[in-house]
């Protein structure tokens, strides 16, 4: 474990010893920032965006009923849910940059906490607010009903959600700056988070087949896609007959009257009429 307070530098020789780190100017130039809003304080802080791994995922969940005599389950929609997973590494060119770092990552985790009330005559105070997010990077994590512009902070247009946490890990083996008082600052520490969205506009499609918000997830669309949908001739017949069964379950709409018909379906079948 590397203990000192020099400045360093990386493999790629990227990181200098001073505030004049170039890729504090690259974060600036091109908006490669990563910013979280404290919602129920206004708190704001953000890190160069040295991402080390990012997931977006979208999970669609359905009840699922067993019906007698059927082999397929009929399965009803629920909803769909988005988790956005982020890592990323928070890196010090130097001592000063090292302690400001870690003010930032003190602030970042007092954010996953809540704000109360005002202690009351008894001296008790009640929960006020839960600790909702903003977070903004890029296009790519941003509030889309924004439209095609990336917002310019994340009290502005982040996406809105929970974190269920920050994982703080400092690089060990890269080491720390010191003080004679014989505090340490890491160089560098990995965070990771994950965000569970909660949407500020609405999603899917209208009955028309075109979606509640085209710029949605990520902000740019171009709209060929659907514009050479929309183009598309409609196919005077089906390109082959459906089984009577595959037209039913198409068509069902009410999971109740289709079990109950299934049901009956598998009655008759038996001997005697059961």
């Amino acid at each position: 474990m590397g203990i000192e307070n020099k400045g360093f530098t990386n493999n790629g020789g990227i990181f200098v010893n001073s505030m004049d780190d170039p890729t504090i100017a690259q974060a600036i130039k091109h908006g490669h920032r990563l910013e979280f809003f404290h919602v129920p304080s206004s708190s704001v802080v953000d890190f160069k965006a040295m991402i080390t791994s990012f997931s977006d995922n979208y999970e669609s969940s359905y009840d699922s009923e067993d019906v007698y005599g059927r082999m397929d389950p009929i399965q009803t929609f629920k909803s769909t849910k988005r988790t956005v997973t982020v890592d990323f590494d928070v890196v010090a060119a130097s001592l000063a940059e090292a302690k400001q770092n870690k003010e930032k990552c003190a602030l970042l985790l007092n954010m996953l906490y809540p704000v109360y009330s005002a202690p009351d005559g008894a001296g008790a105070s009640s929960l006020k607010a839960p600790p909702l997010f903003k977070v903004l990077f890029g296009n790519l994590i941003m509030d889309s009903s924004s439209g095609s512009r990336v917002p310019g902070s994340a009290a502005e247009g982040g996406l809105l959600g929970t974190v269920s946490g920050f994982n703080f890990q400092p690089e060990v083996e890269i080491g720390f700056f010191s003080e004679d008082s014989g505090a340490l600052y890491p160089k560098v520490v990995k965070l990771q988070c994950q965000l569970t969205v909660q949407h500020q506009h609405k999603l899917g499609w209208d009955s028309n087949g075109q979606p509640f918000n085209g710029s949605f997830p990520y902000g740019e669309t171009s709209g060929k896609a659907q514009e050479e949908a929309a183009a598309a001739p409609a196919p005077q017949e089906p390109l082959m007959s459906l089984p009577e069964a595959e037209g039913d379950l198409l068509q069902s709409v009410d999971p109740q009257a289709e079990k109950k018909e299934a049901e009956e379906a598998a009655m008759m079948s038996l001997p005697n009429g059961g």
